[in-house]
């Protein structure tokens, strides 16, 4: 589990450092009377700098976050991985849907994003990560047969050959009959989802910018990797 404060020890395995840069840039927008816009500035920068990662103009909506959460069935959730939280929309609605025994993880690959979502949840492990080293960090952090795997990740906006690995990664790390829950922006990448999940139901939230597809996932109860 990484340290909880902001100057981290080294990186272990697919783990990444934070720099001082990131650190210094990401702080002062965590306080203040102009938080919300900071926030909302610093997430149109990072789409900005690299729109294949981070995948929207805007943070998501409290109707999103909202619908995530009541899919992701979370109340008895005991192991629960959000991927890809960004300035940590998704995280306040799930850290308030969570039980009280629930273990919450964020893997988070932006530097800027790991280190806020550290000041603000501080009761929550951060684990800083590339998506497509989840079977490795799953296991180095004991995170295997997790109830439920939510992800932000703009999965349209990667390759197929990486957007097939983290969908099977996903999949590998759930336990059986686990959930997983994503949002996107189109149906694009349905069929691929669909051939990994043996169970995929969608439905459309249209208070968000932009609109979005949630997709709700069911792990099979055979080992995918038979």
């Amino acid at each position: 589990m990484w340290s909880r404060t902001l100057h981290d020890h080294a990186p272990r395995h697919e783990e990444l450092p934070l720099t001082r840069e990131e650190i210094a840039a990401a702080v002062p927008a965590l306080t203040g009377p102009a938080r919300g816009f900071r926030e909302w500035l610093a997430f149109a920068r990072a789409f900005a700098a690299s729109p294949r990662t981070v995948g929207s103009i805007a943070p998501s909506s409290a109707a999103l976050a909202s619908r995530i959460c009541k899919a992701a069935h979370l109340r008895d959730a005991k192991t629960v991985i959000e991927i890809g939280p960004g300035t940590g929309a998704v995280t306040r609605h799930l850290i308030r849907a969570v039980g009280p025994g629930t273990r919450l993880v964020l893997l988070e690959l932006s530097g800027n994003f790991a280190v806020r979502l550290r000041c603000e949840f501080g009761s929550v492990e951060v684990v800083r990560g590339d998506a497509l080293h989840l079977r490795r960090i799953a296991k180095l952090h004991d995170l295997d047969g997790a109830d439920t795997i939510i992800s932000s990740l703009p999965l349209a906006n990667l390759s197929s050959a990486d957007r097939t690995s983290i969908l099977k990664q996903v999949r590998r790390t759930l336990r059986p009959g686990g959930r997983f829950v994503a949002f996107q922006y189109g149906a694009t990448v349905l069929d691929e989802v669909r051939e990994v999940f043996d169970r995929t139901e969608v439905s459309r939230v249209f208070r968000n910018l932009p609109p979005a597809l949630v997709y709700v996932c069911t792990a099979s109860e055979r080992d995918p990797r038979s």
